[in-house]
Parts: structure tokens; sequence; C-alpha cells
């Protein structure tokens, strides 16, 4: 039987690419940029470029290269998705055991009081640790998005009664005002560049409903600052050599991460991704440029280098 109060999806959105997370343990997503060319359209007068003089646009000859190039670049993608997928779900296990996804979901529901049976959201859900949580603590039919369809499997297995959808957290597919409340563990909001960071959190507004609660977890970037320049390497029995090296951009507050596996039969997967950081007074002013209020900021005391993570809860304004 359905729940009463299932949010009302919409048609599915374009894939996020999804990245790994730092060896501290917790998830990453890597946001892939919808670039658009800006500027005069190519093919005036002072131009050779034919697509625009051809009445069919691109000359016949040249259609079938074109299209060609097109699917190569798209399998190329699609195999670095795959790449990065793996390599996040079979390292994140290792570091994330489930142990501290119920802690996280124990203390983001203190935070946002909402009663079980009410539309609640895990926004880039990953393979579904924190769903699974959720459904401990008797939210039985928890939502989850994610744009890698081989997590969102794994999440099936992880929490079978939750509901799954596949979609990028800057075009969610959801209708708005359909949940009470939201959740985004380990700064998967902040993949990417600012201006996706700025998306996800208007998009995330838009579904909740006025007073709905967004309750984020990232990282502290004074702890991340004090330490640019990482490495990590481990031996894991059955999985193989994890590597891991990260350099702190302190302009751009940025943590630029690469994670390599070389499996036991001898495979090197790699994957790169950035994860953006904001200090408090920032974070605010996105938040309400977004269309939400901060109620609460975790921990109440000014920021060190020891302070290991924030967690805001954010109110959707009336």
């Amino acid at each position: 039987m359905e729940p009463a109060h299932r949010p009302a999806a919409v048609e599915e959105a374009s894939p996020l690419q999804r990245a790994g997370h730092r060896a501290r343990g917790g998830q990453r997503r890597d946001a892939l940029a919808a670039t658009q060319g800006a500027g005069r359209r190519r093919g005036g007068p002072a131009t050779r470029d034919r697509r625009a003089t051809h009445p069919g646009g691109i000359p016949p000859h040249r259609q079938g290269s074109r299209a060609r190039a097109r699917h190569r670049r798209t399998r190329a993608l699609g195999r670095a998705v795959d790449v990065a997928d793996r390599i996040f779900l079979e390292t994140t296990r290792r570091f994330a055991p489930a142990r501290l996804a119920r802690e996280d979901v124990s203390t983001a529901l203190t935070l946002v009081q909402v009663e079980p049976g009410k539309p609640i959201a895990d926004l880039g859900c990953g393979y579904g640790r924190h769903l699974a949580a959720f459904v401990e603590q008797g939210h039985a039919h928890p939502l989850g998005v994610d744009r890698s369809a081989s997590l969102l499997d794994e999440a099936r297995a992880q929490a079978p009664s939750a509901h799954l959808l596949r979609g990028d957290l800057r075009a969610l597919p959801l209708h708005a005002g359909s949940l009470a409340a939201a959740f985004c563990f380990y700064s998967s909001m902040f993949l990417g560049t600012h201006a996706d960071a700025v998306a996800a959190l208007r998009e995330a507004a838009r579904v909740l409903r006025p007073g709905g609660g967004l309750v984020l977890t990232t990282d502290n970037p004074l702890r991340l600052a004090a330490r640019p320049h990482l490495r990590y390497e481990e031996d894991v029995p059955g999985l193989g050599r994890i590597v891991e090296e990260s350099e702190w951009d302190a302009k751009e507050n940025v943590d630029r991460v690469r994670k390599t596996l070389r499996t036991p039969a001898g495979e090197n997967l790699s994957a790169t991704f950035s994860i953006r950081y904001y200090a408090p007074p920032r974070l605010i002013e996105l938040a309400g440029a977004a269309g939400f209020i901060l109620r609460r900021l975790e921990p109440e005391s000014p920021l060190t280098e020891e302070t290991l993570q924030l967690i805001a809860l954010l109110e959707k304004v009336p």
C-alpha cells in the first residue's frame, strides 16, 4: 500500500555526476555543470560556420561524423560516471558504517521535528544508508533522490520500503511544496560550482512546504584549510588499495580530491571531484537568497580547526 503522504513525482531530471568522499567518511556528489554558450549566435555574416548557412543546418556529409563523435563523448562520460560510482560505493562502505548513518539521522531528527508518515527526503541518498536509518527511526517510507541508477539499485536493497527517484539536485523531480522536511548529508548539495550550490538550495526551498526544514551537514572549512595537502593510502582485504589525495584551494574554498582504487584484479579506477565549503556567514547569506532562514547551527560556539563539521537547520520562509 502506498503511504498517504507520498511526494508527487514528475518526469526524471538530468543526472549529476557522482564522485566519492574524503577518506574520513560520508557522501559526496560531483556536479556536472550544464554549460550553455553565451553571446551572439554563431553563423553571422563573417563566420565560416556552415550550420547557419546550410539549409539543413549541418551539411549531410558531416552529419554522420558529428553524430558518431557525440556518441563517443556520451559513452566516455557514461564510463567515467560508472567508475566514480563504483569507487564511491566500495570506499564509502569501508569508511561510513551503518552506525554513523544512524547517528547522522538521529541528530538530524532532533533538529527538525517531523512526525513519522510525513513526506521527507534524503537529497543525494547514494546507496541508501541514511534511508535505512530513517526507516529504523519510524519513517517507513522516506524518499531518496540520486542521479546514479546503480547506487539507487543498492539503495533498494538497503531500504526496500523507501521510495526512490533518479534526479538532479538542481532540478528535483518533485512538485512544489511536496515535502515536510529534507536532509542533505555530507556536503552533497555543494559539489561543483557556486551556481550549482545556489540552484540546489533554491530547488530544496521549492519542494518544501512553507515552514518546512532542511538539515544540511558539511565539513568545517577551517579544519580543511589547516590541512591543505592530504594523502591517504590503505590496503583493504578483498577490495584493493585505496589512494586518496586532496588539495585545498584557499581562494575558492574548494577541496579538490582525486581518489584511486587499485583492485586485486589489477584495475586502476580513479575519479576526481571538487567540494565547495561555506563558512557560517556565507552559508546564511546563501540560504536567505534561496528562501530560507537559519533556525539553528551546530556547534553554537565559534568554529575552530578542531571542529569536525557544521550542521545547519534551515527553514523555508512561509
